[in-house]
């Protein structure tokens, strides 16, 4: 998968104007989550909590 999101030609995503800014600020969020170890030990913890039930 491509960085903007596209596999290849094709695929990707339709989201409304109005929530481009909102998604960035979140794409951005949510690279520094998976860079984050207390993100992925937090995430193992719930997992094995909470999964499944």
């Amino acid at each position: 998968m491509k960085q903007n999101g596209f596999f290849g030609q094709w695929g990707g995503a339709f989201i409304p104007e109005i929530l481009h800014e909102t998604f960035e600020q979140l794409k951005i969020s949510f690279q520094q989550a998976k860079e984050d170890p207390r993100f992925w030990q937090e995430y193992l913890d719930i997992m094995s909590t909470y999964s499944c039930r």
